[in-house]
């Protein structure tokens, strides 16, 4: 994959191209899931494990400075305050430390909706099963724009509503709501909202601390090792967090940082060489600069609707001016002459995408992530194959 410069935004590409290099004979387009790790990150992992094992014990259990420099390094990234941020093993284990947080008793309600990812509907069932919790599912349609987005799910908050999840960047349909009015809202209810940001950073400009509740990925856009995430937590709901795992240093913790997270971090015996990786991460992005990267990943997006609308496919957000680095779309049964395009992809031509998941048939449609890795010409190859498999 080779980047172009033929963009109008600011990105170093010389830099992109030392940290990506091509793949010969193979083209990915599935960052939303997992992403390339770029020459730095895999660097920072190598040498971190040729330093663990100098003397594993201390690295492991002593020395604090990997899990420390990560969290400095995100915070400066998300701009939030470090003693708010909880490093995770990801998303999903974000959401199982707040969701069975703060859904506590039978009765207790959780309003989210119906294009969350998978681990939330598990989560939820859950929930319900052990705990007796309700849970409500709001059909939204991200054609129908942010307001009836908000308006459908404010209509269903009432006293019995203990939290509200929704995703910042739908993994299904690449939308991007606007999630300020239900922040307000829920606010002023005193609800907390927990909102998914698996594919917030290292996409967008993200900044979590506009919301009270938000978790995110590490290992996605922004390349960073598998097994790191974030969790950020308004100071004044510190105190409804229940444990999910414990360390033996949990009590020593809690008792000598009261409204910290700290205590959280004690874990046992842990991987702490994916933070050296996870900074190295971070430290590329904000070399290259978040508004430069959002910017030429809208670029790619924008590029590849335009050519991929020739073959009338069915997109899942709207022709206007995107806000993602996603795109979904699908096509008729009669349309394709392929049953599952993704697999025939990459059995044919090493090109990989994610089946798209909230149609009937997957195999009829998928979802690309235009990482800013790629180019125009990356993104002409599979329009190209395209061609050849889909009817007018």
């Amino acid at each position: 994959m080779t980047a172009t410069n033929s963009s109008a935004a600011g990105l170093n590409f010389d830099l992109v191209k030392q940290e990506f290099p091509t793949e010969p004979n193979c083209l990915y387009l599935n960052t939303g899931s997992c992403g390339r790790k770029p020459q730095s990150v895999l660097q920072a992992l190598s040498s971190g494990w040729n330093d663990l094992n100098i003397n594993p014990t201390v690295t492991t259990f002593i020395d604090d400075s990997a899990l420390r420099e990560a969290k400095q390094a995100a915070a400066k990234l998300f701009d939030i305050p470090e003693a708010q941020l909880l490093l995770v093993q990801n998303t999903t284990q974000g959401l199982q430390f707040l969701m069975q947080s703060f859904l506590l008793h039978a009765g207790d309600e959780l309003v989210t909706t119906t294009s969350e990812h998978g681990s939330v509907n598990v989560l939820a069932e859950y929930l319900a099963q052990t705990r007796g919790i309700l849970v409500h599912k709001v059909e939204i349609d991200p054609l129908e724009g942010s307001s009836e987005f908000d308006s459908k799910l404010v209509k269903r908050l009432n006293s019995r509503t203990k939290l509200v999840l929704v995703s910042e960047i739908s993994s299904y349909n690449g939308s991007r709501p606007n999630l300020m009015q239900l922040e307000s809202k829920t606010k002023e209810m005193n609800i907390p909202l927990l909102v998914d940001g698996a594919h917030s950073g290292g996409q967008i400009v993200c900044r979590p601390g506009q919301y009270r509740l938000w978790v995110g990925s590490g290992h996605k856009w922004l390349g960073g090792p598998n097994g790191t995430g974030f969790v950020y937590i308004a100071p004044d709901l510190v105190q409804q967090l229940q444990p999910l795992w414990l360390g033996d240093e949990y009590f020593k913790l809690k008792q000598t940082s009261e409204n910290s997270l700290n205590c959280f971090e004690s874990q046992g015996s842990n991987d702490v060489v994916r933070w050296r990786g996870l900074t190295a991460a971070i430290n590329l992005h904000l070399k290259l600069g978040p508004e430069n990267i959002y910017q030429r990943e809208l670029e790619l997006v924008q590029y590849l609707r335009r050519s991929v609308t020739k073959l009338n496919p069915k997109f899942r957000t709207p022709a206007e001016a995107p806000n993602t680095g996603m795109l979904v779309m699908h096509w008729t049964k009669n349309r394709s002459r392929i049953n599952d395009l993704r697999d025939h992809l990459w059995l044919n031509h090493k090109i990989w995408v994610q089946p798209d998941f909230k149609n009937a048939d997957p195999g009829l449609g998928f979802r690309v992530s235009c990482h800013y890795s790629l180019s125009e010409r990356d993104l002409d190859k599979l329009v190209h194959v395209l061609d050849e498999i889909i009817d007018l």
